[in-house]
Formats: C-alpha cells, structure tokens, sequence
C-alpha cells in the first residue's frame, strides 16, 4: 500500500491493521502544503503541491495538463504525452520513463489521498522548465524556458533587450541579478497574504457588499481586489498578466 498524506502534524502516528493474511501499515506523515506558480501564475488545484522528507511532490495530473500534456492512469501508473514526448510513473516507486529510456526519482510516486503526487524534477524533465521552491514562501515555481535570439552579438533571453549590456558577460550578469529579483516577486501572494483568496474570487465574480460597515475579511479582501483589479478587469488584461502586475507592484512598495 503507498504512502497516503495527511495535513501537517505536531506527532507522526504510526499503526498496522490485519485484514485476512494482509498487514495493512497505515502511516500519518508530516508535510506542507505548497503554491504552485508556473510561468508567473499562481495555479489553484485541488490537491496542491506538498514538501515532503525534504523533497516537493506536485499533483501530476493537475501539473502536466497544466503544460498541455495528455494525462491517462491506470490504478498504478499515470501516462503524460506532450508531442514526442512520453512520460509514464509507477505507483510507490522511484523508477520513471521517458520516451522508454529510464529516469530515477529523488522520491517515491505516491498517492495523497486519491491524487498522484511525483517529484517536481519530472517537470523539468519533460518540459524543459526551470524551478525553484521555497520553504520559506511555501512555494513551486515553473519557469518555461524560451529560445534566446541574437541582439548586436549578444544572446538575449527576452525578445530584444539586452539591458543596454556591451558584452555577453555584462548581459549575463544584470540577468542573473533580475531573475534572483523575480523569484522574490513571484513568492509574493496576489493581494497579499490575508487577501489573496478574494482576490482570486474577484476575478471569478465575487463582489463586495457595498455596505462599509461590514468589516469581515471576505467584505474588505473583495473591496481591496475591486480598487487593484476592476479597471485591469475591464480593460480584459489577462490573469497571468494582473498576477505579474499585482506583485510587482506589491514588490516596490516592499
């Protein structure tokens, strides 16, 4: 039977059961819930990402799709095709494949609660992604690599800035610098900490009450989201584009 995940603990709890010649180990295991982040955007799943014996576990179906693959299971594999790409996992094992050819996991695929949960590195491995998390801000972030183009003999990573950089090295260098800022900017919660889930019910229609008088979270979240997002809203900016925005700018006021 595979591990089976349960909120965070104080304790870890262990116990068997005996059913028939079976010995059924049930296992309380510690571990902490994580925002998934991919390409800027803060994605809400069901089952999010966990960190787990010092390794992140994102819920693989939710994640890939997220990508653009195709994902099928059985009761003991799950099956990602993007393109030429094949991926397939084994319930409970560190052992993976990719386009046939064998690929070893950091940590165990593993079930929490009904969602298969697998090694952030296959996303990577897949989709040729970058990522990074913290424990700190309790997030995954994905970053989707793109092609670099040529500006004046200097490889460029976005479109055709090259930061008025003379050499590749001098590129290199103020690109390092703006990545290392944009990791903390994507850490940053869309409408902060205490608002974010209004923000994110904002953009599903939610509305404050009007009445100023009602002082709940979910009242003042709703107001706070309305004054950051309703022109941007209106104007039809994209999600990804307010995120990117709302915590850059919450990244100024730091």
């Amino acid at each position: 039977m595979g591990y089976q995940c349960q909120p965070q603990l104080k304790r870890l709890l262990s116990k068997s059961a005996i059913i028939g010649n079976r010995t059924i180990i049930s296992q309380a295991a510690s571990y902490t819930k994580l925002k998934t982040i991919i390409n800027g955007s803060t994605k809400s799943y069901k089952q999010p990402s966990i960190y787990k014996e010092k390794q992140v576990l994102v819920p693989m179906s939710s994640v890939f799709a997220s990508f653009g693959a195709k994902v099928t299971h059985t009761s003991k594999t799950m099956t990602a095709v993007k393109g030429k790409t094949k991926v397939v996992v084994t319930l409970n094992s560190t052992k993976a494949t990719v386009n046939g050819k064998s690929y070893v996991l950091p940590i165990k695929t593993q079930k929490c609660g009904t969602t298969l949960m697998v090694s952030y590195k296959l996303v990577n491995k897949m989709f040729g992604t970058t990522s990074h998390y913290s424990t700190t801000y309790k997030s995954v972030t994905f970053t989707t690599q793109k092609a670099s183009n040529t500006v004046g003999g200097i490889k460029v990573k976005f479109g055709t800035h090259t930061y008025a950089s003379k050499s590749q090295a001098e590129y290199d260098a103020v690109l390092k610098k703006m990545e290392e800022k944009m990791k903390y900017v994507d850490n940053i919660s869309f409408g902060g900490e205490d608002y974010e889930q209004y923000y994110y019910e904002y953009l599903k229609g939610a509305r404050w009450s009007g009445d100023k008088s009602d002082r709940s979270d979910r009242n003042v979240g709703l107001a706070s989201a309305e004054n950051a997002l309703a022109d941007l809203v209106s104007a039809k900016v994209s999600k990804s584009d307010m995120e990117k925005y709302i915590k850059y700018k919450c990244y100024l006021h730091k």
